[in-house]
């Protein structure tokens, strides 16, 4: 699981294998628990790609600015 074993994700990979193997499409929008994600390849750059389809299932619209924050475990 690499990166992710220690995150508060580790518990929807282990339960979701076909995301933790990339057996979902990428881009795909699964919903688990109430909620949506999905997985995609960070570019060369440090962007990602998401398919105009996964992002309106988040309400999120071609051009809008994203912030995103990574919280360390204590």
């Amino acid at each position: 699981m690499g990166l992710l074993e220690n995150s508060p994700l580790a518990v929807i990979i282990e339960k979701n294998p076909q995301l933790a193997k990339y057996q979902a499409s990428e881009g795909e929008a699964l919903q688990i628990n109430g909620k949506t994600y999905c997985w995609v390849k960070l570019q060369d750059d440090g962007s990602i790609i998401v398919p105009i389809e996964t992002l309106k299932k988040y309400e999120i619209n071609p051009g809008d600015r994203l912030l995103a924050v990574r919280g360390l475990q204590q």
